[in-house]
């Protein structure tokens, strides 16, 4: 099975457009931040983050980092992204599974 990246930069942007889709972010959480803001928070927070690991200091280059609690968050935005394109292309497979970014579409699973 082939492993499949966020592209995190584009999916922050739709998690950005949806949380600000109604201004539903702000009125939700009784906030006042803007759109740029939220941005740069998700970027600083997701972004070039370092980690250890036998004792050596590695960057987080590619997705979010394991671990991390906005992982989940970041997976289901672009995971419901991709089910919606492929939806509206009528190219969703009739047997289909996922749980959070792990997905089959393999009946033996």
């Amino acid at each position: 099975m082939r492993s499949l990246h966020v592209p995190l930069e584009e999916t922050i942007d739709m998690f950005v457009n949806r949380a600000f889709k109604n201004n539903w972010f702000n009125e939700t959480h009784n906030l006042n931040i803007q759109r740029h803001q939220l941005t740069k928070l998700l970027e600083i927070s997701t972004m070039n983050q370092l980690f250890q690991f036998n004792g050596h200091l590695y960057e987080q280059v590619d997705g979010v980092a394991m671990g991390s609690p906005l992982e989940p968050l970041i997976a289901n935005t672009f995971m419901c992204h991709l089910e919606s394109k492929l939806t509206h292309q009528d190219k969703f497979s009739t047997l289909y599974r996922r749980y959070v970014d792990d997905t089959s579409n393999d009946a033996r699973h």
